[in-house]
């Protein structure tokens, strides 16, 4: 019938473009998805295997943040299981982040502050100290024969509305950090996020390791 004779030649039709889409498709692949930021997984033995995980993993990409964070010896900053790449509790009902959340951190502040000659930065919801420390070490010439952003001249201001953890942040730091604290890299006070710090602003990155209701 007229019909059958229509569904063959679509058929014929549909089979003589069938090698031409395939050959098209293989030509322009599908595209890739990105990579996968494998964290919680990236547990070491010491601060250097947990970095070098990290690193490993695609969370870490940039050298400085590399550098810092094997800088900072994250025992100084929890009890147990340092360095374990889960979040872990520090009292207050607070916790210290996970190592990769760290990371992803100050991944995101080196763009925003590798510019400017004089970094200064806000950590709000400072916990124990660790990321603070982190960043401190970011504009401090006291390990590194040079800054490894500005020129050794930026600050840090650290705030939390505990003042057991703000206590907590300056003894940590002072126990293998305590140069950032001395030369005034560092300053660590009892502070309400909310409020910000304006006799220290303008920022150029501003973390908020804190919940919030809203933004």
């Amino acid at each position: 019938t007229i019909a059958t004779v229509a569904k063959m030649k679509h058929a014929l039709l549909f089979l003589w473009t069938l090698p031409s889409l395939v050959a098209s498709y293989q030509h322009y692949p599908p595209p890739q998805d990105p990579p996968i930021m494998r964290a919680w997984s990236c547990h070491g033995r010491s601060q250097r295997e947990l970095v070098n995980n990290l690193a490993t993993a695609q969370i870490i990409r940039s050298p400085i943040v590399k550098k810092v964070m094997t800088l900072v010896d994250r025992a100084n900053y929890v009890n147990q299981r340092p360095y374990d790449d889960t979040p872990q509790s520090i009292g207050w009902s607070q916790t210290i982040s996970a190592p990769h959340m760290h990371a992803h951190a100050l991944e995101l502040i080196v763009p925003a502050i590798e510019k400017s000659q004089s970094p200064t930065m806000l950590d709000v919801g400072c916990g124990s100290g660790y990321l603070t420390a982190a960043m401190g070490r970011m504009v401090s010439d006291h390990h590194n024969k040079e800054p490894l952003v500005g020129d050794g001249s930026g600050k840090v201001y650290a705030v939390d509305v505990f003042p057991g953890l703000v206590e907590m942040t300056k003894e940590n730091i002072m126990k293998q950090d305590a140069d950032l604290i001395q030369d005034g890299t560092v300053t660590v006070q009892l502070g309400d996020g909310w409020k910000g710090l304006p006799s220290a602003a303008p920022f150029d990155a501003i973390h908020v390791g804190a919940a919030a209701d809203n933004f």
